[in-house]
């Protein structure tokens, strides 16, 4: 199966003066149906990791039906996956 893409208008990431840990954190934003999934992380950009440790966070805020969208993707990956599992 093919990835799910949502595009997004607004999406973001950026460095932060906080001290944060590797963590997914979802709130509610704009309204009960909008939800902002920030992905926190204390990492290096380069990718060896061996550039400057940095505190960073990536924003996108999903609609619950786009959540429902991407679990129903994940659902569907999975039974796929298991199918291929079982006939081996």
């Amino acid at each position: 199966m093919d990835d799910l893409i949502i595009k997004k208008k607004f999406a973001d990431i950026r460095e932060i003066d906080i001290e944060t840990k590797n963590v997914l954190r979802v709130y509610c934003t704009q309204s009960p149906n909008q939800f902002n999934f920030q992905i926190r992380v204390k990492n290096s950009l380069t990718s060896n990791g061996k550039g400057k440790q940095r505190n960073l966070i990536a924003n996108v805020d999903l609609s619950i039906s786009e959540v429902e969208q991407i679990l129903e993707y994940m659902k569907q990956e999975k039974t796929l996956y298991d199918s291929i599992i079982n006939k081996a």
